[in-house]
């Protein structure tokens, strides 16, 4: 009766501890994911308002944060790059093509920084690209009338359009130190108390994964 009693209430600690580090890992993800979505919407709007004031320089900063604040299933981090492709049509409509150049480049930027498992959004990064193009080709135009700007159009354009190197590797160890993170945690708080329990390489090796989670979310 002794032994069934203290093995319950071994096991009833076990849960408890689970429950907590459960609670605990819901909770940093939710303030990450709250940041994340605050940071994006906050972004999004302080563009929207300084292009209204006419400050497209501002404007062109914040909305590539906005792009650059990604999570799935969202749409800020889309709009944010709608927005840059827009105001690169401006500038490219007032000749403006230095401008341009930088707005296009933006857009693609935050796609291919964002597109940690799966290639960027084509229908995002086709205008992105296209403008990107017949900007550069316009503003060699103005430096050399003689330039033939469909030809560098076009050659720009299959330039912009090449592959690009996406960081899967570094999207890959942002998912699997996290899983292995949680894991190290979910068990320690179920053998913490074990007889034989290695607590110390348990606890170096969740510091690991949670070093690495962080570092590949800079670098992905």
């Amino acid at each position: 009766m002794r032994r069934c009693a203290h093995t319950a209430g071994v096991e009833g600690q076990r849960v408890r501890r689970c429950a907590l580090v459960t609670v605990l890992v819901v909770v940093v993800v939710a303030v990450i994911v709250g940041r994340v979505a605050w940071d994006g919407t906050s972004e999004l709007a302080a563009g929207r308002d300084a292009l209204a004031q006419g400050n497209r320089i501002a404007a062109q900063k914040h909305f590539l944060y906005a792009a650059r604040w990604y999570l799935p299933f969202t749409s800020w981090w889309r709009e944010g790059v709608q927005e840059l492709n827009a105001l690169g049509g401006q500038y490219a409509s007032e000749k403006a093509y230095p401008e341009a150049v930088a707005a296009f480049d933006d857009a693609r930027g935050a796609l291919y920084s964002t597109a940690w498992l799966f290639a960027p959004d084509v229908e995002l990064l086709g205008p992105a690209n296209a403008g990107y193009a017949s900007a550069l080709a316009g503003w060699k135009k103005q430096l050399d009338p003689a330039v033939d700007v469909e030809r560098e159009t076009a050659r720009y354009l299959a330039l912009a359009e090449a592959p690009k190197t996406v960081s899967y590797g570094w999207s890959l160890a942002m998912g699997l130190s996290f899983i292995g993170y949680v894991g190290l945690l979910g068990l320690a708080a179920w053998k913490w108390d074990a007889p034989g329990f290695r607590k110390l390489p348990v606890a170096l090796g969740a510091a690991g994964c949670f070093s690495i989670w962080i570092l590949s979310m800079f670098l992905v």
